[in-house]
């Protein structure tokens, strides 16, 4: 009788030690399932999601804060810290003006905004950003916006 309580028991001890090993399992592959990261963001004024920039589209956008992105998830997002930097091409330089923040852009950003000319390039690096749902911070290692000249419409 002894022997079979024993052996019982070390089949229900075997049998939890499953239980346990599985469940930790799935637990710690449901943690590590992160969502899916964004990859694009464009401009997004009130009425227009902006994929190419002109210089006049990007100081209108600069000059009205908060800086909203519409992100490749469909869904909208503001812009919250980032070091702004630009590329001109003539002469070719890679020229930093510091942070910003969901408020403003540094100062000498936004007058360097007039000089800028087609093929320039405005990149946001170390970007943080909140949603319009929750203000939960996601980071985003870098956005660029090529500046365009567009045909005037007829």
């Amino acid at each position: 009788m002894v022997k079979k309580l024993r052996i019982r028991l070390r089949s229900n001890s075997i049998t939890l030690i499953v239980i346990m090993l599985i469940s930790s399992t799935f637990s710690s592959f449901a943690q590590s399932a992160k969502p899916v990261a964004l990859s694009k963001c464009w401009v997004k004024t009130d009425s227009l999601i902006i994929k190419e920039l002109t210089k006049e589209e990007l100081a209108a956008w600069v000059d009205h804060p908060p800086f909203r992105l519409h992100c490749d998830n469909d869904k909208n997002y503001h812009l919250k810290f980032y070091e702004f930097t630009m590329l001109t091409l003539n002469p070719f330089e890679n020229k930093s003006f510091g942070v910003g923040d969901s408020t403003m852009i540094p100062i000498l950003a936004r007058k360097a905004i007039d000089r800028l000319k087609n093929g320039d390039t405005v990149i946001l690096k170390g970007v943080e950003i909140t949603g319009d749902e929750n203000s939960e911070v996601e980071k985003l290692p870098t956005l660029s916006f090529k500046i365009v000249e567009k045909e005037p419409q007829k």
